[in-house]
């Protein structure tokens, strides 16, 4: 396998649509999430994205697939590993940063990505038409 610059490596995994609100949603929560409850969190990811995005971030090792719960009452959740929670630290950085070069104050500040109604395209804004 050649050699790959580590840094655009991880700037393309953290750059995938669905990587960030997927990290934050997970990041919230202490044990983990099941695929439905992060679905419907993202409200407009479909199940095919959902489960694309969730095997490329269990690949780099930045979420990980567990059994959780009594043995009769066993459920899957996905949990952020070490990787995954420093990942959420450059999120964090990556808004703070994109908040004061592009705008939208509080809206973008208090919101996570998934449920933002900019980042799933429901509303339009000035930086997709600069021009206006």
């Amino acid at each position: 396998m050649p050699n790959t610059c580590p840094t655009l490596s991880f700037i393309h995994v953290i750059g995938m649509k669905w990587t960030v609100p997927i990290i934050e949603e997970l990041y919230s929560s202490r044990d983990g999430m099941q695929f439905n409850d992060i679905q419907a969190s993202l409200r407009s990811i479909t199940a095919r994205n959902l489960s694309k995005s969730l095997k490329i971030l269990q690949d780099e090792s930045m979420v990980e697939k567990r059994k959780s719960g009594a043995p009769e009452d066993q459920r899957i959740v996905y949990l952020l590993t070490r990787r995954g929670k420093d990942a959420e630290e450059v999120v964090k950085t990556i808004k703070r940063v994109g908040v004061s070069w592009y705008g939208l104050g509080r809206l973008c500040a208090s919101t996570k990505c998934g449920t933002c109604r900019v980042f799933t395209g429901r509303i339009t804004t000035a930086l997709h038409n600069p021009q206006q």
